[in-house]
């Protein structure tokens, strides 16, 4: 948090990635640091519950606990580095402190009015704001957590190789019917032929944002190699009997006469 002249960051990432659980990491990140943060917590995670972390003047850690933002007491937020993080909500532009907004994929409709300019909110000196994007998680690190777990390294790493690195496919155990049901509702040659751009039109257990070294959106990629063999046997098969259809037309029979 060493630079907060912006209005704020809208975490962005694939379903499953962390990005609900990177909250509860950057309250511990943000404890480790001399600067006392006060920090508002709103997450659909908790029933819609807003918490307010404070410290009092002898520097003893607060929690409140409020159902709306218009019960917040107008001294509270009035107070100086005040940070809002924001899951699955729309951000309520009435707070005027640096904004930390996660959304998932199908959840624009959320940040689309946090892109706009907020400058006439408050102020045009915090008048931008940055979209970052979580990366999939390599395996190494899925290891570690594994391990951590106590859970079967072996099984992880069988399921990691299926589903990619999204940890809650991986940790959770998701049954893998629900990703051959992805792959047998999509059409593996529009997907093959269609540019990976930053736009998703389908399952995010088949295609995953890639991330590069800043955090930027790089583009798409699938999700594993068994994801893309998968689709490649898809749409060879596809070929297979379009070609056949097509030999078979009376025309094409006849031309070849």
């Amino acid at each position: 948090m060493s630079d907060l002249n912006n209005f704020g960051i809208n975490i962005c990432g694939d379903a499953g990635i962390g990005k609900s659980t990177f909250f509860p990491y950057l309250l511990w990140a943000l404890s480790q640091e001399d600067m006392k943060y006060t920090v508002i917590y709103h997450s659909i995670h908790y029933n819609g519950s807003i918490f307010f972390f404070h410290y009092d003047k002898d520097g003893k850690p607060i929690l409140l606990t409020y159902r709306s933002i218009n019960d917040i007491p107008l001294d509270l937020l009035s107070r100086e580095s005040m940070l809002y993080f924001v899951d699955g909500f729309a951000p309520q532009p009435t707070i005027p402190c640096f904004t930390i907004l996660v959304t998932s994929p199908a959840a624009k409709h959320l940040c689309e009015e946090f892109w706009k300019k907020p400058g006439d909110i408050i102020g045009n000196n915090l008048n931008k704001v940055w979209v970052k994007y979580l990366p999939k998680w390599s395996w190494e690190e899925i290891s570690s957590l594994v391990q951590f777990m106590g859970h079967s390294d072996e099984k992880a790493k069988n399921r990691y190789l299926i589903w990619g690195g999204i940890v809650r496919h991986v940790l959770q155990q998701t049954a893998q019917d629900t990703l051959d049901q992805a792959l047998s509702r999509v059409d593996a040659l529009k997907i093959l032929h269609a540019p990976l751009k930053e736009e998703l039109t389908v399952s995010h257990k088949l295609i995953h944002y890639r991330v590069d070294d800043n955090y930027d959106l790089d583009g798409l990629e699938f999700a594993s190699e068994y994801v893309k063999n998968s689709l490649l046997k898809s749409a060879v098969s596809r070929l297979k009997v379009s070609l056949v259809e097509f030999l078979q037309q009376p025309d094409v029979v006849k031309s070849s006469l």
